[in-house]
């Protein structure tokens, strides 16, 4: 398992501004491919690098991630890396967990179902309430 700035991006949505280099992701992707590994899942942002200027931020990029062989994925199925608040550094600072991503708390949001519609007790239902 690896886990650091690898300074390269794999695909244009690990990219907000500038030029998006597909030959330097292919070289990354071929890297991880000869090497078998996964890139691992991310939570909290979806950039670890940015650049700014004149207060603006410019660029930003996924340069930072979790990288994992077959076998280190199988014995850690839920581990994943967290993405956090950056202070004093262009990067953001990655902190890997092992308990499974997070599960949304508090209540849920009411969802509309267009099928409910087709019920046969939706119109006394509606009526009713």
């Amino acid at each position: 398992m690896l886990i650091g700035d690898f300074n390269e991006t794999l695909s244009p949505s690990d990219q907000r501004g500038g030029i998006f280099q597909h030959s330097r992701a292919a070289v990354f992707a071929n890297f991880m491919d000869s090497c078998n590994l996964l890139d691992l899942t991310t939570t909290g942002g979806n950039f670890t690098w940015h650049r700014n200027h004149n207060g603006f931020r410019i660029l930003s990029k996924k340069l930072d991630r979790g990288l994992a062989n077959v076998e280190w994925r199988l014995a850690f199925p839920e581990a994943f890396v967290e993405i956090l608040c950056r202070f004093h550094s262009d990067h953001n600072p990655l902190l890997l967990r092992f308990g499974g991503l997070p599960l949304a708390s508090g209540p849920r949001p009411f969802r509309f179902e267009a099928a409910w519609i087709d019920h046969k007790d939706y119109s006394a239902l509606v009526d009713k309430a």
